[in-house]
């Protein structure tokens, strides 16, 4: 009995260990079949894979630390780009938003380095992410002083090198006052600009002193205007003025002095007494020494008018008139020289015209042809009249004399008339003539016939 319950156990445990064998390669060859077969696709819409893209785009990027580098391919624009899908992503919102704080405090970095451009860029991402947010408007109330202050330092510097090379006022918008103004404008109370702009007006002051005190009225003056330009309620500017007005008149009486002891009166150009004189006279109308120079010019001049006249430079002294003409203040003065000089005239061509009557009644050819400027033909009839009358008489009548025009005119007629062989002879028509008396290119007074 007990032999045949052992046999029965063994059977038993025989049969139970089969069956395990046969389950364990069942399994093995069932698993074997799915490990080869592929996986299920999941199907999705374009969008969403657009998304899982940029998302996995994006980490690397983080990871990597291009969050804003490269343009077009950093974390921050993988992430704006899930954003622009339209669809409400929470990890590209949270990571934006991570974005953003990085954003804040980059800008602030940039700020406090000075990287104001930088700090402008950063800061307008920043508002394109979260536009209003609430540390947006003290970031950029501290952006806008930040660039505001190294504005000002900037101008303050190029204000302090201007003050070096001495562009006080000019070039234009390149000088320190333009510069000192220019801070006041965005600082009304900056004390650097302020103390510069005192400085500046006393530096003018100084300047316009020092050109006073070695008489350089025009330095002084350029010095002065620039001052008054800058501060026209300036208390020392009155003194100035009238010191650099005493200054000039000063110089201008010690050249007008030289200029007329050189007989300078009227001329060369730009140096000359007159000129000088009228100079003085516009900055100081009542100055009694111009007027008396002025006045002594006059005197010299109708002194050279009477000495050509009394020599009988007639031409010089019409050159004298014309002078006077232009410069005397005094009409009647002019008046009688013009007088003088037009009987001066009148007697001179009256001479001329009894020299022309002597000369040709004494048959003196060379004396005739040196006064006289003869029309075309005239000097071979005179040739002949000449050789072939010993004798004639010239009668000058209807005599008219021009004083505008410096000229006169008359009749002459030839009688009396002798050949060279002792015969009287009746004249013809050609005995009668007229004349006419007038200044020639050399301003001489000239026979015309």
């Amino acid at each position: 009995v007990y032999k045949r319950q052992m046999l029965k156990r063994v059977v038993v445990v025989t049969i139970v260990f089969a069956l395990i064998g046969i389950g364990v390669s069942i399994w093995q060859q069932l698993a074997d079949k799915v490990s080869h077969e592929p996986p299920a696709v999941i199907q999705d819409d374009p969008v969403t894979a657009r998304i899982a893209d940029l998302l996995a785009r994006a980490r690397q990027k983080q990871q990597q630390g291009d969050i804003f580098e490269p343009v077009n391919d950093n974390a921050f624009y993988y992430y704006s780009q899930i954003s622009e899908l339209g669809r409400d992503h929470k990890q590209a919102r949270d990571a934006l938003s991570d974005i953003h704080l990085k954003l804040i405090d980059r800008t602030r970095n940039q700020i406090e380095q000075q990287k104001h451009a930088e700090a402008e860029l950063s800061f307008e991402l920043a508002e394109q992410l979260f536009p209003g947010h609430e540390q947006h408007a003290e970031l950029k109330d501290l952006l806008q002083e930040a660039i505001r202050k190294q504005k000002i330092n900037q101008l303050l510097g190029k204000a302090a090198s201007a003050m070096e090379i001495k562009q006080l006022t000019t070039p234009l918008n390149d000088n320190a006052y333009y510069y000192y103004k220019r801070v006041i404008e965005l600082d009304r109370d900056n004390s650097s600009a302020r103390k510069g702009l005192e400085q500046l007006e006393n530096t003018l002051l100084t300047l316009v002193e020092s050109s006073i005190k070695t008489s350089k009225p025009t330095q002084a003056a350029v010095y002065l205007e620039q001052l008054d330009s800058i501060n026209p309620d300036s208390k020392r500017s009155p003194t100035l003025h009238r010191q650099i007005k005493a200054l000039r008149v000063k110089k201008l009486l010690s050249s007008a002095e030289i200029q007329y002891g050189k007989k300078h009166y009227t001329i060369p150009k730009d140096d000359n007494a007159y000129d000088t004189y009228h100079q003085i006279l516009t900055i100081d109308p009542g100055n009694q020494q111009a007027k008396t120079g002025i006045a002594n010019i006059e005197k010299a001049y109708k002194k050279l008018f009477d000495d050509h006249i009394a020599a009988s430079r007639l031409s010089r002294a019409q050159d004298i008139l014309d002078v006077m003409e232009r410069i005397a203040g005094d009409e009647r003065l002019t008046g009688q020289m013009k007088k003088i000089l037009a009987d001066a005239e009148h007697e001179r061509i009256k001479d001329l015209i009894a020299e022309f009557k002597t000369n040709l009644e004494s048959r003196n050819e060379t004396r005739i042809k040196k006064i006289s400027q003869f029309i075309p033909g005239r000097e071979q009839f005179v040739e002949q009249l000449l050789g072939q009358y010993r004798k004639l008489t010239a009668t000058i009548s209807d005599y008219r004399y021009i004083a505008q025009n410096h000229e006169a005119t008359a009749s002459v007629e030839l009688s009396d008339l002798i050949d060279k062989n002792g015969n009287p002879v009746k004249p013809g028509s050609w005995s009668k003539f007229s004349i006419r008396i007038a200044k020639n290119s050399g301003e001489q007074f000239k026979v015309y016939w």
